[in-house]
């Protein structure tokens, strides 16, 4: 009997009363929240979805109900890119909170449930004879320089023996070239790229069976973009749970945040936010520095400031390198030679002519950059602080002009 897991409900709602246990229950919330971009009209897999994804990156979601050459399915977009909304159906009170949560998440997972096949949504057709995968998957073609579609959420899942009697589960860029054999990327170094070369396979995989809803329901594709911040924010929301996690772990209730902004893409750096108690702890800022770009894999640029300064505001971090960094005894460089992430191109210049593989490329190593203040001397970097809170605007102007004053 084939089974399929399901997150189990009371646990997917679990403080607003949101059903979010699938795909379609999310949408009607969206869609009921005023939420959801719709359209009927038609789109062409092929440059057309992520072109109005990218113009509409890191805001609403998109629902695509009219896709060329593909009568029988959907597909969505950007159900990632603006976290605001997805923090309302979990429960989430900000960033900060939802890091924190999730973090504790890490170490407290929800058990899975096992449906039996004739209850599965995902099952309800299963197709074993016409496997032409581009027939019943949309693959985008994301830019022009692409000469192929690709399957931008094709998820990988591999257990037991294939992967030392654990369990891996990811998601890869993939080509159904050859009908029913498709080929993924794999990372040098990732879980995937650690299972080829351990088993001597291509990257390569063979169809033997398709499974979706019922084609008279329409099923929903999630044609994912990738470097937009639907894909960002899937893997940065965990990524800094677990900077946060292994920061608190060597040394409790220092770190108070953890931010990945978009331009230190979802894996090459990370902002961690500090509140220091004593002399000692001016030590522990070093100690989270060097585990967080030891132990994330390629990891270029990682910068600890005091919880004064905002980490969603790069205006901030940046007056923060200016003023509190000390450029002979701050920035360090604690695993040159590690391992690195062929994702970098400096990095990929270390193979030379040779092919960009793990065992070719070397980590130049990554920055880590102490940019708190020293305990004790708080005062020599205070801010000026204006009496904004002082003054009532209303006393001297209409609120018409205090608006267009303050969106100029």
């Amino acid at each position: 009997m084939a089974l399929a897991v399901e997150i189990p409900r009371k646990e997917a709602q679990p403080e607003t009363g949101q059903d979010i246990s699938s795909l379609r229950s999310t949408l009607d919330w969206l869609r009921a929240e005023g939420n959801l971009l719709e359209t009927d009209v038609e789109v062409d897999p092929d440059l057309e979805i992520t072109g109005i994804q990218k113009h509409f990156d890191g805001s609403l979601p998109i629902l695509f109900n009219n896709v060329k050459g593909y009568p029988h399915a959907r597909v969505v977009t950007n159900v990632f890119a603006n976290m605001d909304i997805l923090d309302r159906p979990f429960g989430w009170d900000g960033p900060k909170d939802r890091t924190r949560k999730l973090a504790y998440a890490l170490t407290h997972p929800i058990p899975p449930v096992e449906i039996p096949q004739a209850e599965a949504p995902c099952q309800e057709e299963v197709i074993t004879d016409d496997l032409d995968v581009n027939k019943y998957v949309v693959a985008i073609r994301h830019t022009a320089l692409e000469p192929e579609r690709t399957i931008g959420s094709g998820n990988s899942v591999v257990v037991g023996d294939y992967f030392h009697g654990g369990s891996h589960i990811g998601y890869n860029r993939m080509n159904c070239r050859w009908g029913n054999v498709c080929t993924f990327q794999a990372a040098p170094g990732s879980h995937m790229w650690q299972i080829i070369t351990e088993h001597y396979r291509a990257p390569t995989f063979h169809v033997t069976g398709l499974t979706m809803r019922r084609r008279e329901t329409r099923p929903i594709i999630y044609a994912l973009g990738v470097h937009m911040l639907d894909c960002n924010n899937i893997d940065t929301t965990v990524r800094e749970s677990a900077i946060f996690e292994l920061c608190n772990r060597l040394q409790p209730d220092i770190v108070q945040d953890v931010n990945i902004p978009f331009c230190m893409t979802d894996w090459a750096g990370c902002l961690i936010q500090v509140k220091k108690r004593l002399k000692t702890d001016d030590g522990w800022v070093r100690n989270f520095l060097a585990a967080s770009l030891a132990c994330s894999a390629g990891m270029r640029l990682a910068i600890v400031v005091d919880s004064d300064v905002d980490i969603y505001n790069m205006d901030e971090i940046i007056w923060c390198l200016t003023t509190r960094v000390n450029p002979r005894t701050d920035i360090l460089n604690p695993a040159p030679g590690g391992a690195g992430q062929t994702f970098i191109p400096e990095e990929r210049l270390t193979a030379g002519d040779r092919q960009w593989t793990a065992m070719n490329t070397r980590f130049e190593g990554g920055m880590g950059i102490d940019a708190i203040i020293p305990y004790g001397y708080e005062a020599d970097f205070q801010r000026p602080v204006y009496p904004i809170e002082r003054v009532d605007l209303s006393r001297w102007f209409k609120p018409d002009e205090i608006a267009k004053a303050y969106t100029g």
